[in-house]
C-alpha cells in the first residue's frame, strides 16, 4: 500500500457521481489483489477499478456494497500481473459524490516499498477525476489524493487459479477500428511467451 491509514483529509460532497483515481508504478513485476479507499458516508455502493494508463483500459473491476465508514479493502475478482515501470491507475466510483481528498498531496513523488505514486505534472497529472458514468478519470484536481490505494504483493501464496483475459483491444463491437491496430489481450497473471500465439485467440 502506498498511503498511510493515519493521512489528514478534508471531506467532500459535488453532488454529483464521480470517479476517482490514483497513478502508480511498481519497480518490479507483481500482482494487485485489492484496491482500498477510505469512506466517511454509510451511503451508496461504490465500484473499484483498475487501469492500464496509456491505453485508459479498465483491466478489473469490483463493487463493494453496505461498505463501512473508515478504509475498504475489496478484493478484486482476480489478482492482476502488472509489469514493472508500467504506469496504472486505481480508482473508485462514488455514486453519491462523497469522498476524502488532500490537495498538492502529489505535488511530491511519494514511494512506499517497490510502489510509487509519482507526482503529478501538467501533462500527466495524478489524482483525477471524472464526474458522470463510471470511467477512465482523466481531469486533473490540484494533484490531490482522494485515498484510493492498492494491495500488491510479488508473489501469490499457491497458484491455484487458471489464467483469465481481464482485458483486450479492440473492444467488443468498437467501430472504426483501423485495419493496422495492434491487437492486445490482458492477462490475470503472468504468462510464458510460448503458451501464447496466434493459435491461442480466434
Amino acid at each position: 500500500s502506498l498511503i498511510p491509514d493515519s493521512l489528514y483529509a478534508e471531506t467532500s460532497n459535488d453532488n454529483a457521481p464521480i470517479e476517482l483515481g490514483m497513478k502508480f508504478f511498481s519497480s518490479v513485476n507483481g500482482y494487485i489483489t485489492h484496491i482500498r479507499f477510505y469512506k466517511y458516508v454509510y451511503l451508496g455502493n461504490f465500484t473499484v477499478s483498475l487501469w492500464d494508463v496509456a491505453t485508459k483500459t479498465r483491466i478489473s473491476t469490483a463493487q463493494v456494497m453496505n461498505s463501512t465508514i473508515g478504509w475498504n479493502t475489496v478484493e478484486l475478482p482476480n489478482p492482476v500481473a502488472i509489469n514493472a515501470n508500467t504506469l496504472y491507475m486505481a480508482s473508485y466510483y462514488s455514486a453519491t459524490g462523497d469522498y476524502y481528498q488532500k490537495i498538492k498531496y502529489f505535488d511530491s513523488t511519494r514511494t512506499s516499498g517497490y510502489l510509487t505514486a509519482p507526482a503529478g505534472t501538467a501533462t500527466e497529472p495524478n489524482g483525477t477525476y471524472r464526474y458522470g458514468s463510471t470511467g477512465f478519470p482523466d481531469q486533473p484536481k490540484n494533484n490531490s489524493i482522494f485515498y484510493v490505494d492498492v494491495v500488491f504483493t510479488t508473489c501469490l501464496a499457491k497458484d491455484i487459479i487458471a489464467p483469465q483475459v481481464s482485458g483486450k483491444l479492440p473492444l467488443r463491437n468498437a467501430e472504426n477500428v483501423p485495419v493496422n491496430q495492434p491487437i492486445k489481450a490482458y492477462f490475470s497473471e503472468n504468462m510464458a511467451p510460448t503458451t501464447v500465439n496466434n493459435q491461442s485467440f480466434y
